[in-house]
């Protein structure tokens, strides 16, 4: 009787502490269901990021299930605004035949997000800056593995917008 009555507390202790568990994602609790997002807008030198970020960074979102992307302003309940800002290029290797000659760089792009609630007139984030990092090997031209990673660098940064929006601030 003992035995039954010890473990019947343990069993009860241990699963208080998972009385207030959800399952599922933490977005459900969005102070906004319907989300506009602004084209992004380049004022960096990245090479055509803008169309590249403003489609995954759509897809990111749509995908959370919990949050409608619309298509004007008007009927959203929040805007989303984002300005790629920085597009940076650093060396991290180079060849051992001639010093000057890069094998690898490091791509870096950032961005500022805005996330405004359009009917409270309230300022989730304001110019925040969001920061995505790839490692690119050279191969014939720098050129064309630039233009072969801009996707994942802008998946990168897409993720990590998708994660700041649908996360408490």
């Amino acid at each position: 009787m003992r035995i039954f009555l010890a473990s019947f507390l343990l069993v009860a202790l241990l699963s208080a502490g998972c009385a207030h568990y959800q399952l599922g994602n933490a977005s459900r609790n969005l102070p906004f269901q319907t989300l506009y997002v602004k084209p992004v807008i380049n004022r960096s030198f990245a090479p055509q990021a803008q169309a590249l970020l403003s489609d995954q960074l759509r897809r990111a979102l749509q995908q959370e299930g919990n949050i409608t992307i619309v298509s004007d302003e008007a009927s959203a309940d929040a805007t989303l605004e984002v300005v790629l800002t920085d597009y940076s290029r650093t060396i991290l290797s180079t060849s051992d035949q001639d010093t000057y000659l890069a094998n690898s760089y490091l791509l870096e792009l950032t961005a500022q997000c805005t996330l405004a609630h359009n009917l409270l007139t309230v300022i989730y984030f304001y110019e925040k800056p969001v920061t995505a990092t790839v490692q690119v090997q050279v191969g014939d031209s720098l050129v064309s593995s630039e233009y072969q990673n801009m996707p994942v660098l802008t998946r990168q940064l897409a993720t990590r917008i998708n994660n700041l929006v649908i996360s408490s601030w």
